[in-house]
């Protein structure tokens, strides 16, 4: 049994397919190859959640008039997840999307985008100056480095706003954790800031109880996988059996559901 619907995958910040780089790794042809429908979403990898949430709900609209369906599944990495929720929740697309699965997406933000925001404002503006002119080159249409920034900081949990669920959505969540700089090169001073600034369970760069929202699934899996890993990125022969498993009884469970 297939899903009804086709699957759409959403990386997250700073990441795009460009070049030889595929932003979720084999994991597309490993579903492809298991027989479901499934794209990318080409939205900006260093654009805000507004920004991001507008691109999505385009993509959404061309894939449902090519397939000639009525709603989509989404599957969110990291900053996807929220771009999904904003457009969900402010742009009159909920109608569109039959699923949610959000995985490592920081709801309650990052400690890391608390460091990176907390630098001196010359150090901030000229990695904003930078980082724009990289993302245009790579095909970004609206690359904000220092509003996505801002809006990943660590949200104060005393202060976190009330996060309610659309209703005729079925939205789960997944974390990943790591606990060790081996696990990833990538995601290690991530994970060395992350333990700085707060001394919590985390995949390198999203504290665990910020990637809870809706039917909390728990962990993707008991071994360590880091942030960028959960994508296929820099995973080793025994990571990636177990990543490629879990994205295929994802979209089985999806399936069985009636999604």
């Amino acid at each position: 049994m297939k899903t009804k619907y086709p699957i759409i995958l959403v990386h997250g910040a700073l990441v795009k397919n460009w070049l030889f780089y595929r932003c979720f790794g084999k994991i597309d042809k490993i579903l492809k190859k298991e027989g479901y429908v499934v794209y990318i979403a080409n939205i900006d990898a260093c654009g805000s959640i507004e920004n991001n949430a507008s691109q999505l709900k385009s993509y959404i609209n061309k894939i449902i008039e090519k397939e000639n369906v009525e709603k989509v599944n989404l599957i969110c990495h990291s900053k996807g997840g929220l771009d999904a929720k904003y457009m969900i929740d402010n742009l009159d697309e909920a109608h569109h999307v039959a699923s949610v699965s959000a995985l490592c997406s920081p709801f309650k933000g990052t400690p890391v985008a608390t460091a990176m925001m907390n630098q001196p404002k010359w150090i901030i503006a000229l990695e904003n100056f930078f980082m724009k002119i990289f993302y245009k080159l790579i095909g970004d249409k609206k690359p904000v480095p220092k509003i996505l920034g801002n809006q990943l900081k660590r949200i104060n949990t005393l202060e976190e706003p009330e996060m309610v669920l659309q209703e005729g959505i079925y939205f789960q969540s997944f974390s990943a954790k790591t606990n060790s700089i081996k696990d990833n090169f990538i995601d290690s001073l991530p994970l060395l800031i992350s333990r700085h600034m707060e001394n919590v369970p985390t995949d390198g760069l999203v504290p665990l109880d910020s990637t809870i929202f809706g039917n909390y699934r728990g962990l993707i899996s008991e071994e360590n996988l880091s942030h960028n890993q959960v994508i296929d990125n820099t995973a080793s022969y025994k990571k990636k059996k177990i990543i490629f498993e879990f994205y295929k009884n994802l979209a089985k469970d999806l399936a069985d559901r009636g999604f």
